[in-house]
Parts: structure tokens; sequence; C-alpha cells
């Protein structure tokens, strides 16, 4: 199992933190994968990780992540603590991003009442 650090708190040379644990499968958040596209601003956080899923596992457990993007070919992960980003997508060839809250259903009506 794989663990991830959500808030550390330093008090007179105590350290404790919360430790929460998901490890469900990443395939909901994925579905929110939009390829090509960077999220500019708001990062809370840059890492080295293996894959996009890692990426969207320590999004998942780090407090206040909202967002993410992902640089293919240094696979850097960039947590975001805003959806979009500060200014919103732009394209980028070798980027990924995803907000792990995403409403891609198809609509039921498409005209106005």
């Amino acid at each position: 199992k794989q663990w991830y650090q959500r808030r550390v708190r330093v008090e007179r040379n105590f350290k404790s933190m919360n430790m929460e644990c998901d490890n469900s499968p990443v395939t909901e958040p994925m579905k929110c994968l939009r390829r090509g596209l960077d999220f500019p601003g708001s990062t809370q956080k840059q890492i080295t990780v293996a894959d996009i899923e890692e990426c969207v596992r320590h999004c998942r457990d780090t407090e206040d992540c909202q967002a993410l993007t992902f640089r293919e070919d240094y696979h850097y992960c960039y947590l975001k603590n805003e959806r979009g980003g500060s200014s919103g997508p732009r394209v980028s060839p070798g980027y990924s991003s995803l907000n792990l809250e995403c409403e891609n259903s198809t609509p039921k009506q498409l005209q106005c009442p």
C-alpha cells in the first residue's frame, strides 16, 4: 500500500501528521484527462513521477489539490490548488492536465425551454 503525507505540524520538537490512504483505482479521475493541454499557474507542488496515474494518486492524496498537469517528456507532475490553473487551459503539446472533479456526462436537453 502507498500513503502520502497530507499535513505536517511541527511543535516543540514533535512532528505529527494526518495520514490518509486511498488505494482505489484512478480510473474515474482519468476520465477527466485532457491531452495536449497545460493548466498554467496555481502550482502548489512539483514532483517527478513514473506516470500520470501516479500523479493522479499524489493529487488525490494532497490537501487542497484540485487539478494537475503532467509533463510527459520529463515525467513532471504539477499539483494545482485551483481548477484549470490560474489562467485556464492552454494548448501545449507534450502536456496532459485534468481537474480531479469534472462533468463529462452527455447533456440531456440541448434546447432551451
